[in-house]
């Protein structure tokens, strides 16, 4: 598979996949989509008023099912939001996820790679933050049809690099790259 494409494949082909079997089912008449702040591109903090400009195969495939979604609600009126999740952490975390990655580099003693200057801010939210939103999303009738779900603090890569090493009492390996 070439790189990105399995986020073409979970993302716009499946929520297509997803649109289908909404079709046959008239009794649907809420859906929430999670997207991600990957949309929004290398600046990924504000509001849902901020630009769209994803610059990852993950942002632009996420931005393409939001479209999608977008468009199949106005066409069947069934009523849609659109969650964009920032930086979610926790239990279980996805491994390709940085914050796994620099715990795993930490414990295996390997390097870990910056790209740009790791001053990059992003909000985070916390695994039961995310799911509680989620789930109110679907609950609840009035609300805005995209929402940003994320905390109130941001921080930069450093920092959270900074947090972990002392956590694990241990220092990180970086590698930095130029964007």
């Amino acid at each position: 598979m070439e790189p990105g494409a399995e986020y073409y494949e979970c993302n716009p082909i499946g929520l297509n996949r997803l649109i289908d079997v909404l079709a046959e089912n008239r009794h649907c008449r809420t859906f929430v989509q999670a997207s991600t702040s990957s949309v929004y591109g290398e600046i990924a903090i504000g509001d849902e008023t901020g630009e769209i400009n994803p610059i990852s195969s993950h942002g632009i495939s996420k931005m393409a099912a939001e479209k999608l979604i977008e468009v199949y609600s106005k066409l069947t009126n069934i009523d849609s939001r659109i969650l964009r999740l920032f930086s979610v952490y926790g239990p279980n975390q996805r491994p390709d996820m940085a914050y796994s990655k620099i715990i795993e580099s930490i414990r295996n003693n390997s390097g870990f790679h910056i790209y740009g200057s790791g001053e990059q801010f992003r909000s985070n939210t916390y695994i039961d933050d995310g799911i509680d939103m989620i789930v109110s999303a679907i609950q609840v009738n009035v609300c805005p049809k995209i929402i940003n779900i994320c905390g109130d603090e941001t921080r930069s890569l450093l920092d959270v690099i900074a947090m972990i090493e002392s956590i694990m009492k241990r220092k990180a390996k970086i590698r930095s790259f130029a964007i």
